[in-house]
């Protein structure tokens, strides 16, 4: 259930995130500092990005419920191998 509850505070970062940026926007074109075109093109780019940043967080989090309890310690373990290595590599 907390699975749930954290994609539904995601969720509303996301949302008001985007909406502050619209808004910026909007107040841009207000002002003139941005062209009508160029402001389509910001406008595409943000909900392009939300949309990303929503369904991301939703598809790994079906990927994670449909693993096994092995298959899922094999990936934490995997990733605190790759991690280690990562680490030692950058060491030198």
């Amino acid at each position: 259930m907390s699975e749930l509850s954290l994609l539904r505070v995601w969720n509303s970062i996301v949302g008001s995130a985007a909406f502050l940026f619209m808004v910026v926007i909007a107040l841009g074109l207000l002002v003139s500092y941005y062209k009508t075109a160029a402001a389509l093109r910001h406008v595409i780019f943000i909900l392009c990005i939300v949309l990303l940043l929503l369904m991301i967080p939703a598809m790994l989090l079906s990927f994670w419920n449909a693993l096994s309890l092995l298959q899922r310690f094999l990936v934490l373990v995997l990733g605190a191998v790759a991690a280690y290595a990562a680490f030692t590599m950058r060491r030198g």
